[in-house]
């Protein structure tokens, strides 16, 4: 059997030894030994050298020799025993620097959590439960929602088709309770930033009562919107931050709706110089009971003390507007949801018209891209794989220790490199720093996309800081990754 070696002619020394251990030859790139000398007397190390040699292979990594930091290889045949060191000292050496800093970091940060008081430390739990919670959540959402997209797609028999439109249709949901859990979380905290835009208030509305119109209807009951005259056209506001409030107070009121309609009530309450008033009320046929809402809004009407995550996403935006939420009751009980915020009414309004765009063409390669899968998480792994392969544009390899991919990129070209946040516990940025480092000369170039399940704007924009050419966030769809796959490619090279 020919042994299998690592060989790298800057850092690795071959040694070759007789049945008695006896050394045969070697190239002494790293230590001298002389021809005819004994391998168990040169270092402890080697004292039961036989131990190593009983199977056909075997491979120690990070052993110290001499002040060097080595991976051992053994192998052996008929005739004589092989031993391969390779110097990986200087990549041990990081890796400690690494190591260290993370645990200088972990005590300084459990040193000032202890001079935190009980609400602080409490607080604390919570936030880290919420991001343990997310992160786990969001890899086998990325399965689901990947996959169900990439079926819904696929040529599927009529009754199969609906299934698979159901589980994608609940993998959805998933996904939005998720990120609202993230975002009341953030709220919390006071860590929300507001990006207002002006729009056309009237067609916004007009839009929205035509989304629910159709979904009312799918289930039974009907939809309707009244616009008061006084209402302004133009508004500028966070258009998202306006969606989360009335979609949540609207799936509020369907989940509660024991009636056949819905009515969303817009009017002016007030406008003063360039500042108005808004009031919404959503009214049904429903009570909507006390554990549905918050349980310490504003103003709340009579005696209802109501909790729930919607309701509270939709106060806290609301605050954050300096607006009010609460719930009031009609004349025949029923629950009514009234929502009062404060907009910025422009002067003068110049929207451009948007270009119409293109639905991009997905181009076929004559040649297969080359694509680096840097991941420990064995459904992200599996997720990423089966939609690159199913584009039949991709040949794919896989890394799941940091090693062997700084290897793979030393030693074989590639064009592209998909990263997880962290590789067995080593950082994103740091690995990426180190692929600077010792890369060979093309791969130092290629882009490498960040796969994260990070939500904290600072930590997304350190990645791109740090050189990573985009970040996709999970939990992914197919098209999401592949639109970031083949707008980084370089696709004339593969046409």
């Amino acid at each position: 059997m020919t042994p299998h070696l690592d060989i790298n002619p800057q850092n690795s020394q071959i040694i070759v030894l007789d049945e008695n251990f006896q050394v045969i030859s070697s190239n002494d790139i790293i230590f001298n030994l002389k021809e005819g000398s004994s391998i168990e007397q040169f270092h402890p190390f080697f004292t039961q050298v036989d131990l190593y040699f009983e199977s056909e292979e075997k491979k120690l990594n990070c052993v110290e020799i001499h002040d060097k930091l080595l991976d051992i290889s053994f192998s052996k045949n008929a005739s004589n025993r092989t031993i391969q060191l390779v110097d990986n000292s200087v990549f041990y050496s990081r890796l400690q620097e690494i190591a260290q800093k993370r645990n200088e970091s972990y005590i300084f940060n459990e040193v000032l959590e202890l001079k935190n008081d009980m609400l602080e430390e409490a607080a604390s739990f919570k936030n880290k439960f919420i991001s343990n919670f997310s992160h786990e959540m969001k890899s086998p959402l990325t399965l689901i929602s990947a996959f169900s997209s990439m079926l819904v797609k696929s040529d599927l028999p009529l009754e199969q088709n609906k299934l698979v439109e159901a589980i994608y249709e609940q993998s959805e949901n998933l996904k939005k309770i998720l990120e609202d859990i993230i975002e009341l979380s953030f709220l919390k905290r006071n860590q929300i930033e507001l990006n207002p835009e002006t729009i056309n208030f009237i067609e916004y509305l007009e839009n929205f009562k035509f989304k629910y119109t159709t979904k009312a209807s799918n289930l039974g009951f009907s939809f309707s919107l009244k616009v008061g005259s006084q209402v302004p056209e133009y508004i500028e506001i966070d258009k998202r931050r306006l969606d989360q409030i009335l979609t949540n107070l609207i799936e509020n009121a369907i989940y509660f709706n024991n009636g056949e309609n819905i009515v969303l009530t817009v009017k002016e309450n007030q406008r003063r110089a360039s500042k108005a008033s808004l009031r919404f009320k959503i009214s049904g046929e429903g009570v909507i009971p006390e554990t549905v809402a918050s349980n310490n809004l504003p103003e709340l009407s009579s005696d209802i003390q109501i909790k729930g995550l919607g309701f509270s996403i939709a106060k806290e935006l609301l605050d954050v507007y300096n607006g009010s939420l609460y719930i009031e009751k009609d004349e025949s009980g029923n629950s009514v949801q009234v929502a009062n915020l404060r907009v910025k009414v422009p002067l003068n309004v110049d929207i451009p018209k948007a270009a119409p765009t293109e639905s991009p063409t997905k181009p076929t390669f004559s040649e297969k891209a080359k694509i680096i899968i840097a991941e420990d998480n064995g459904i992200t792994q599996y997720t990423a794989i089966k939609v690159l392969v199913n584009e039949k544009n991709f040949n794919t390899i896989v890394f799941s220790d940091p090693r062997d991919l700084l290897n793979a990129v030393e030693n074989k070209d590639y064009d592209l490199i998909l990263m997880s946040s962290s590789l067995s516990q080593v950082d994103a940025i740091e690995l990426l720093n180190m692929i600077k480092e010792f890369a060979n000369d093309h791969n130092k170039k290629i882009p490498v996309i960040a796969l994260t399940t990070e939500t904290d704007k600072k930590r997304i924009s350190e990645f791109k800081k740090s050189g990573f050419k985009q970040v996709v966030q999970k939990p992914y769809t197919d098209d999401e990754l592949l639109e970031s796959v083949y707008s980084n490619l370089k696709i004339k090279k593969f046409i």
